[in-house]
């Protein structure tokens, strides 16, 4: 019986593993990839135009963190209302950026992004997966 119930309970934390991340909890900016929030602060999202710039002092190696900024559209694409790493994928012409998205504390960038039937949603994408810091400037390698 004690292992029957300490099967149920480990249930749970099995199908949780399972799932794909949300865009929310404190687990999730400590995932490594390409990095560049680990040597960047104040992360911001900026609309320029019609393009979605991350923004984000970043240090430079010399003691200086000047202003780094760099074009997303470059490298991240909507699919159907889901965000992915993706050279050239310009997803900002269907995504945009408002007061309720932006970049997260917790290293996401979150936008509104149309879905293939006209709906929206709000969608995000982990910004340290490939997103890098190359001596204070910032750049997208996929």
């Amino acid at each position: 019986m004690k292992f029957l119930s300490l099967a149920v309970l480990a249930l749970p934390s099995v199908f949780a593993a399972a799932l794909p991340n949300t865009v929310s909890g404190d687990n999730l900016a400590k995932r490594s990839g390409g990095g560049a929030l680990r040597t960047c602060t104040n992360a911001g999202a900026v609309l320029k135009g019609k393009d979605i710039y991350v923004e984000a002092f970043c240090s430079d190696g010399h003691g200086g963190s000047p202003l780094a900024s760099v074009d997303v559209n470059t490298c991240i694409a909507n699919d159907n209302g889901n965000l992915h790493w993706r050279k050239n994928g310009g997803f900002s012409g269907s995504c945009t950026i408002d007061l309720a998205t932006g970049v997260q504390s917790n290293g996401y960038l979150i936008a509104r992004c149309r879905k293939d039937n006209g709906s929206t949603v709000i969608t995000g994408i982990y910004l340290n997966d490939h997103l890098v810091n190359r001596n204070g400037k910032l750049a997208c390698e996929v």
